[in-house]
């Protein structure tokens, strides 16, 4: 019989995560098949880092942007979170709590945040933007921040929900350009 120790291994190294939403976006609710976070390079004029996370209506999402993959017909809510100053951008590194950012030259403790959609051509289309309210870090280890957030949508909506992703560097790479 095969040894299954090297696939028990790999399968231990994927790090897929969870989340909840409650409430409606855009009138429709959204079921968490994933979660995942990382620390990225701010590439913006402000220099320092953040932390990206996506909540995602499909499985695999690391998997994913490691392969440069959109999947048609997904919804995902990605969230920024930072310390910005005007000259630095810090990923958190504990708890907190990061307010939702009402213009580009926030600083403190902020956050931004939205959900987008995937058609069949994988083209993102807008579903809802964060207007208000926060995003509270429980924990940070490595690459997974933890927590919850609050938030007032575009759409006139209120939103809850729960993050414990998957740790995912890829996210500090190029962007997605398949349409699976």
């Amino acid at each position: 019989m095969p040894d299954a120790a090297p696939l028990v291994d790999a399968l231990a190294q994927v790090d897929h995560g969870t989340g909840s939403v409650t409430g409606v976006v855009d009138g429709r609710a959204f079921a968490v098949m994933d979660s995942v976070s990382a620390t990225v390079d701010s590439r913006g004029a402000t220099p320092g880092t953040y932390a990206e996370l996506f909540l995602t209506s499909t499985p695999g999402f690391c998997d994913d942007v490691e392969h440069r993959i959109n999947r048609a017909n997904s919804s995902v809510f990605a969230a920024q979170i930072v310390k910005a100053s005007p000259n630095r951008a810090e990923a958190p590194t504990g708890p907190g709590t990061y307010t939702i950012a009402t213009s580009s030259s926030a600083s403190g403790p902020v956050a931004t945040g939205g959900f987008l959609d995937y058609d069949a051509a994988c083209a993102p289309t807008p579903r809802a933007r964060a207007t208000g309210g926060t995003v509270t870090v429980t924990s940070v280890v490595g690459d997974i921040y933890a927590g919850s957030f609050d938030l007032s949508l575009d759409t006139g909506e209120h939103v809850t929900g729960t993050f414990s992703p998957g740790g995912c560097p890829a996210l500090d790479g190029p962007a997605q350009t398949l349409c699976r």
